[in-house]
């Protein structure tokens, strides 16, 4: 929201120096409560990239809406635009907030908001590995994740890990005289581009990487410099790595198991839970609405649900989530 360096207020409002007070007021006075653009506008700005006031109310509302009348116009504030992306089970919204005076978000902001979609996603993946949890010892650390968790000294080698990476990384034949390696092209340069920029060594971060050992389940790779407030957990440790199955293998293996879906109906229920529409889903598959909806139908029936909503929240129990 608005400019300058972001701050961390709030349960969960990070924000800019700038509209400080308004977002003190959103939390104390109870407004995230009554927050009429989310209840509207998460899903299309899951949907659709990006939602401003007029796609969730037109101008009389505008004015009128108790929201608007007594929170956001008092405060200064008018026009607003946001994005939405789900990550660990939950939907995260990045908005940005104009004065009153200033003109509405066009059409070029906008796309340019929805593109910022790919590094906010990273970046809270990346977030959320650590569980937004404060620590004040290594062992915080390990405990505020499910994942496999280790750190990496100056030269690369394995500084410390946790159970988890251990049985992983030995499970595929990884870890090496100390070190973090794959066995094969084209996994092995990927991994080592991956750490080298987590220990400085080159300038962009890649990805998260997805590593199919000869052995043992696919990985998910990630690696971050270690962050400056973590320096003094643990001595000589630069650089943070997590490690977990992957959740598309997991996803499929759980919900086949345990339910019998064949595959175009689990796959038309993870699309359901990424946020898109029937439509969407079938301009994706190639497929018509009638023929996506006999799929789901046949989800439902196997699942013993009734909803899109009721199929999504049951896959999310029965999948073992990193």
């Amino acid at each position: 929201m608005g400019g300058g360096e972001l701050l961390y207020r709030g349960p969960w409002l990070p924000h800019s120096e700038s509209i400080a007070e308004f977002a003190s007021a959103y939390y104390a006075n109870g407004w995230h409560l009554s927050d009429v653009r989310a209840e509207r506008g998460l899903a299309l700005a899951l949907r659709r990239g990006h939602v401003t006031d007029y796609d969730i109310m037109d101008a009389q509302e505008l004015r009128t809406h108790p929201f608007y009348a007594e929170f956001i116009l008092p405060a200064g504030l008018q026009w607003f635009a946001a994005t939405a992306i789900r990550v660990g089970g939950k939907v995260w919204a990045f908005a940005l907030q104009r004065a009153a005076g200033q003109d509405p978000f066009q059409g070029h902001e906008l796309r340019r908001l929805a593109e910022l979609r790919t590094p906010l996603r990273l970046a809270l993946r990346r977030a959320h590995a650590l569980a937004y949890r404060r620590v004040e010892t290594l062992e915080d650390v390990y405990s505020a994740t499910t994942h496999g968790f280790l750190t990496l000294d100056p030269m690369g080698r394995v500084n410390s890990l946790n159970q988890a990476a251990e049985t992983l990384l030995s499970e595929a034949g990884m870890l090496r005289n100390g070190q973090l390696m794959a066995e094969a092209e084209p996994g092995a340069t990927a991994l080592r581009l991956l750490l080298d920029a987590a220990l400085g060594r080159a300038s962009m971060l890649p990805p998260p990487l997805q590593i199919a050992p000869s052995r043992g389940p696919r990985l998910v790779i990630d690696a971050i410099p270690m962050p400056r407030d973590f320096n003094t957990l643990l001595t000589g440790a630069v650089a943070i790595v997590t490690v977990r199955p992957s959740m598309e293998e997991t996803h499929s293996a759980v919900l086949q198991g345990a339910f019998g879906l064949t595959g175009r109906e689990l796959q038309i229920a993870e699309m359901l839970a990424l946020g898109r529409d029937l439509s969407e889903i079938a301009q994706a598959l190639g497929l018509s609405v009638a023929t996506v909806r006999q799929h789901l139908k046949a989800a439902f029936r196997k699942t013993n649900t009734h909803r899109q909503a009721e199929l999504v929240t049951l896959m999310a129990k029965h999948t073992r989530f990193p």
